[in-house]
């Protein structure tokens, strides 16, 4: 099985960093990636994820063939447009979270199918519809016959007896937890003492709607706030490249720590200068919306780095293709006042995302065979 799940996981990398990250960068930017950025981009997303794939996590598979869609959608081709509806369906069906990506995927590519002419542009569409109705009839055949519910969605529930939808219970374990995660032996749960008092506040162990939950928020919008914000770095704190502990953390878990905080100042700074230009075309909002709002899905619940992988490759991707060093130190040369505030800000940016990755750290439980998410 391990040999099995690197062999799968070779060519979900090819075809994610070979083919569709450059090909949707294209799409949107009008530019082909050069090939030092290129490179530059897989050796980051090796320093930081390179063992999922070694496992059969469905976070890789998933972001994949959402892009898959994303691009083939660009295609006139009525059998691309069959492609994109058969990677859709499959996309969220492998990762429920990816359902929150399907209307702005379906925008994205009513803009292409106005694009590509009146011509064949109702086959394209019935195209995609027969893809995710062939993608979907086997999990709606298997949820009639044996869960006797008429959904294609796959039936997420902790237990085969238990009513209660998977996600409102996240939405419990993401108030009790700051960051969860597991290695060989034990699940690592970073308690939120914060969540806890409100939940004990209530005279409540766990959310018995969805109503319920955000009443509670809305009556607490500080608390809330900012636990997602934790919840937010957390997930974006990589302390490691593979899904599971395997290894107790090393010597080179602080300069991962640095590459990282580093790479996310950089990509703060070009995100801020990108939003100034006003050049956002439909186009890129959509598929940015397509990529976030299964990350915003995520943020609410028990945080792991993994749920935020489309907005960290979002980023490496944004710096390995737009960080200009050279542009930084000739504004350092010729504006010198710039220097001094420039370094300051970075030093408060690494010191603060080190303070709040140690906060955090320092909320770990004992492991004794029950964590908070099942207490």
């Amino acid at each position: 099985m391990p040999t099995a799940a690197k062999v799968l996981g070779i060519g979900w990398a090819t075809m994610l960093f070979a083919l569709l990250i450059p090909a949707v960068w294209y799409n949107l930017s009008g530019r082909r990636v050069s090939g030092s950025r290129w490179l530059m981009l897989v050796l980051l997303a090796a320093v930081f994820w390179r063992d999922h794939f070694s496992f059969t996590t469905t976070d890789i598979p998933a972001l994949t063939l959402l892009l898959l869609v994303l691009w083939a959608v660009s295609r006139p081709s009525i059998m691309w447009w069959l492609v994109a509806g058969l990677a859709l369906a499959a996309t969220f069906n492998v990762r429920p979270m990816y359902l929150a990506a399907v209307a702005p995927a379906l925008l994205l590519a009513g803009w292409w199918s106005y694009q590509h002419g009146p011509r064949w542009r109702g086959w394209r569409w019935l195209a995609l519809l027969v893809g995710m109705g062939v993608a979907l009839s086997p999990q709606l055949a298997i949820n009639q016959i044996y869960f006797h519910h008429n959904t294609p969605l796959a039936l997420a529930r902790v237990s085969d007896n238990e009513t209660t939808p998977l996600y409102l219970k996240q939405l419990t374990w993401g108030t009790r937890v700051l960051r969860y995660d597991t290695d060989v032996d034990q699940r690592l749960v970073y308690a939120d003492s914060a969540g806890l008092a409100v939940l004990h506040h209530e005279g409540i162990t766990e959310y018995a709607s969805y109503g319920q939950f955000f009443n509670i928020a809305l009556r607490h919008p500080f608390n809330y706030s900012w636990r997602y914000i934790r919840h937010l770095f957390n997930g974006l704190d990589i302390q490691q490249p593979a899904p599971y502990l395997i290894k107790p953390y090393g010597s080179e878990r602080p300069w991962m720590q640095l590459l990282n905080y580093s790479v996310l100042g950089i990509g703060v700074s070009i995100v801020l200068e990108w939003k100034s230009d006003h050049r956002l075309r439909w186009p890129r909002i959509w598929v940015l919306l397509a990529l976030l709002l299964p990350c915003l899905v995520a943020i609410p619940t028990a945080i792991e780095c993994r749920f935020l992988v489309p907005l960290h490759l979002l980023i490496l991707s944004l710096v390995s293709f737009q960080f200009r060093l050279w542009h930084w130190l000739r504004a350092m040369r010729y504006q010198p006042a710039l220097l001094v505030p420039g370094l300051l800000v970075a030093g408060l940016w690494l010191y603060g995302c080190f303070w709040l990755s140690a906060a955090t750290a320092r909320t770990l439980q004992p492991d004794r065979g029950k964590s908070l998410v099942d207490d």
